[in-house]
């Protein structure tokens, strides 16, 4: 081909790569507003890679879906399968840029206020607020905060688990099970079985009157408020954070407080003071009245402290 003609052409293929991308790039905005009847009879299902959701819950037999997707619309699957409804972004195939994505959600989900959620994200925040059914949530990188539940509700459950992201609930009740790696915990709750896990976060809670909790902090600090049952279980533990426990209620436990070197036990709940003899930490065992709870608690280097 001689250069003359050769030119000719590149106006030509330059509008057809331009229409190509702009056809593309179309695709990639969608204005979402979709509903559909549902009774929560089953679980809402979602799916999502990365964005934002915020879920509320409503008297109404219905779920509705709002929002901006910024990805091929043909990738969102919102519809009911069984008893169940799934909101889902299917994964596309690799591009000229290669990996793969789900493509980014501001998504707004109203639903009935008993469903039961089930949500799984990978930089995925989520806000949920007025849903008083069972809770099982993952995601990644993103924050998680939960409000308007129902405390009166033992019979619940919430499953909350993120790596980097923060973890905030309100109002929840029954059996919680709360886990971060890099994120602070932060609950204030009904928990007749409450577990918090952190490795470098912080946890605050205020868990009400408690059969058994669980709390553990590797470099972070635990803050915990409860009140214990006839027959509770309390356990604690850090590596370098602090712990304070403050009993809201009459106390009626056995107590087993120890640290590693450099650790320090602070109790205020009686007279009893630590063994300092032990030159590999402090120990502490007491009992208060009838002595009908356990309570072990644990550190290496940080303070304990009992209110």
């Amino acid at each position: 081909m001689n250069l003359t003609k050769k030119f000719k052409l590149l106006p030509i293929a330059s509008a057809v790569m331009i229409s190509a991308l702009t056809s593309s790039f179309s695709s990639f905005a969608a204005d979402v507003d979709q509903s559909m009847d549902w009774s929560a009879d089953g679980e809402l299902k979602v799916n999502i890679t990365s964005g934002q959701i915020k879920i509320r819950g409503w008297n109404k037999n219905e779920v509705k879906l709002t929002g901006d997707f910024n990805g091929d619309s043909d990738r969102l699957v919102f519809k009911k399968s069984g008893k169940n409804v799934k909101l889902e972004i299917k994964d596309q195939s690799s591009g000229w840029w290669g990996g793969n994505s789900g493509g980014y959600v501001d998504f707004g989900l109203h639903a009935p206020k008993q469903s039961d959620l089930e949500i799984d994200g990978t930089s995925l925040s989520i806000e949920i607020q007025n849903i008083i059914g069972d809770l099982d949530i993952s995601s990644i990188s993103g924050s998680i905060k939960a409000r308007g539940g129902d405390k009166s509700n033992q019979s619940a459950r919430t499953d909350i688990e993120t790596v980097s992201g923060d973890i905030d609930i309100e109002d929840a009740a029954g059996k919680l099970r709360l886990r971060t790696v890099s994120g602070d915990i932060s609950a204030d709750v009904s928990a007749s079985t409450f577990e918090a896990k952190s490795v470098s976060g912080d946890i605050e809670g205020q868990i009400g009157q408690t059969d058994y909790a669980s709390f553990l902090s590797v470099s972070g600090d635990i803050e915990i408020e409860l009140s214990l049952s006839n027959d509770s279980r309390i356990e604690g533990q850090t590596v370098s954070g602090n712990l304070d426990l403050d009993f809201k209620e009459r106390v009626s436990a056995d107590f087993e407080v120890n640290t590693g070197p450099g650790g320090d036990i602070r109790n205020r709940l009686s007279d009893d003071r630590p063994d300092d003899d032990n030159r590999w930490g402090q120990e502490l065992s007491f009992t208060l009245k009838d002595g009908d709870s356990t309570v072990e608690l644990e550190t290496m280097s940080g303070t304990i402290k009992l209110n």
